[in-house]
């Protein structure tokens, strides 16, 4: 297989150092020096990361050689998203927000009046939710998902069987 991550980040960062500029004469023939010469691995790879949205390779192929349009080579707005740290504008775009009403904490609450828990516990607990920051409030809800989706399982076993 000629498919290399090195080789990859390389040539990402190659054309990121300059973006939004057009590929220049050498862009070419640097990222053949990068791939050590080796031509099918490079288009291989250029061909693989433009599948995946990062680049436009410029390689097209026929028969069992490849065609190279060196100017249209160059990064995409995903590709540079992959090269920062944080997923870039990527990552914020594709963000779930979860808001955590007054409802789903009274909701909660009546959740906790109902149980089975004794009664110090239970005073004890609605205090304790009461007064939590709202980053904790934020945790609390994160973990509420989880568990909620793992009990995913239990609550489709439910449903089939119509025990609701």
């Amino acid at each position: 297989m000629r498919l290399d991550r090195a080789l990859q980040l390389e040539i990402l960062e190659h054309l990121a150092s300059f973006h939004p500029l057009d590929a220049t004469g050498g862009t070419w023939r640097s990222l053949l020096a990068l791939a050590d010469g080796d031509e099918h691995k490079l288009c291989s790879n250029m061909v693989y990361l433009e599948g995946h949205g990062y680049l436009v390779s410029g390689v097209t192929t026929s028969g069992d050689t490849f065609m190279v349009s060196a100017a249209k080579i160059k990064i995409t707005s995903d590709g540079m998203d992959l090269l920062l740290k944080d997923g870039g504008l990527a990552a914020i775009k594709k963000t779930l927000t979860v808001r955590f009403h007054a409802e789903s904490l009274d909701a909660l609450e009546s959740c906790i009046k109902g149980s089975h828990l004794a009664p110090e516990d239970k005073r004890s607990a609605l205090q304790a939710i009461r007064e939590l920051p709202v980053s904790s409030v934020e945790h609390l809800t994160r973990i509420l998902w989880e568990k909620a989706a793992e009990s995913l399982p239990e609550l489709f076993r439910l449903i089939g069987t119509h025990a609701l």
